[in-house]
């Protein structure tokens, strides 16, 4: 719930709240350094959006999808799994850049899920490690494929609005005392 998440001590988090609040269809992309808080903060959001219109947010940690698809065959079940996150009314991808990154997770399953959101104008929200303009780096192999990374980090750009998050980190707080 809304009251776990510090965002009265964290100004960032009050305007993601706040901005939440006055459009819940509206994606985040919140960008922060371990255990700020974003994920915490963003499945608050949706039990929120829950409570008060009971629609749910399909939740999906990123790093485990890419490797629960690695897994499948390119057959009848992956692309079921892959149209599910697609379609999903509402979606929050946790930890994007955490996964093992390749030219196919990157080409065939992030491009093609954000690109189908986008054009849906489907709520999106992205937590990740990195700031989306970090992104070009981490998803950039060779200099002739700048221009695909390029195309997925304008449609998140479209598709969620970024937040960085600063503070300490909560894990080690909670630890200590």
């Amino acid at each position: 719930t809304l009251e776990k998440v510090d965002y009265k001590e964290n100004k960032t988090k009050e305007l993601v709240v706040a901005e939440f609040l006055k459009n819940p269809n509206k994606g985040f992309y919140l960008a922060s350094n371990n255990g700020v808080g974003k994920t915490t903060l963003v499945t608050s959001l949706a039990n929120i959006y829950y409570e008060n219109y009971k629609k749910r947010t399909l939740f999906v940690f990123w790093p485990d999808f890419i490797e629960k698809t690695k897994r499948f065959d390119y057959n009848h079940q992956n692309v079921e799994y892959i149209n599910k996150v697609k379609n999903a009314k509402r979606l929050i991808i946790d930890d994007l850049g955490q996964e093992s990154i390749t030219q196919w997770a990157r080409d065939d399953i992030l491009h093609s899920i954000i690109s189908f959101r986008l054009e849906k104008q489907l709520p999106t929200f992205i937590t990740s490690n990195y700031l989306i303009s970090d992104l070009e780096n981490i998803y950039t192999f060779r200099k002739s494929e700048s221009k695909k990374t390029k195309s997925i980090i304008s449609k998140i750009q479209m598709l969620s609005k970024e937040f960085i998050l600063s503070g300490e980190d909560l894990r080690k707080r909670s630890v200590n005392e």
